[in-house]
């Protein structure tokens, strides 16, 4: 098995500071599709989207969507090192803008 390793640039979030300083959010273009990314892969919209939306389904609607800081080194998340929870994930064009405490 292979791991994608992705990078991110962080600049392309937006961080929020809600509830009476009770909750760090970051909001901003969680995946982006039809357009080569910073790693030279291309993803397809109509490959990703039934991912998403069955991963909102199965973990974003039920509070289970956690992310590691950084990429983890297997394809598996450790609750143990669970650093964010996205709260939301909606489409929006060829992207997909989500919100994470």
């Amino acid at each position: 098995m292979k791991l994608l390793v992705e990078t991110t640039d962080t600049s392309q979030f937006k961080i929020l500071n809600e509830g009476n300083g009770k909750g760090l959010y970051i909001e901003g273009n969680f995946i982006q599709t039809n357009v080569e990314n910073k790693n030279r892969r291309f993803y397809p919209k109509e490959v990703v989207a039934p991912v998403v939306e069955q991963y909102i389904t199965d973990y974003v609607e039920t509070n289970a969507a956690i992310g590691e800081l950084n990429h983890p080194e297997n394809p598996m998340l450790n609750p143990e090192r669970a650093c964010i929870k996205i709260i939301s994930l909606v489409e929006k064009g060829d992207a997909y803008w989500g919100k994470a405490k």
